[in-house]
């Protein structure tokens, strides 16, 4: 199966959003150490909805991400 071409657009968008997941789970890490319960559950689905955005536009990137 052949890998599937992005277009420069796609490539800097799932880089953006890449960067954006990454800072997500480090603001989650921190949440979970102060004990905040409520912005761990809020950070979670935000992070949730942009491995969504990162599954649309290259499910193999996706999948390289834990939750």
């Amino acid at each position: 199966m052949a890998k599937k071409k992005l277009t420069q657009a796609q490539d800097n968008e799932l880089k953006l959003l890449v960067s954006n997941y990454e800072m997500l789970s480090r603001t989650k890490d921190d949440a979970e150490l102060r004990g905040n319960k409520e912005s761990v559950k809020l950070i979670t689905i935000a992070c949730m909805d942009t491995l969504e955005q990162i599954r649309r536009i290259d499910a193999k990137t996706a999948n390289k991400k834990p939750l």
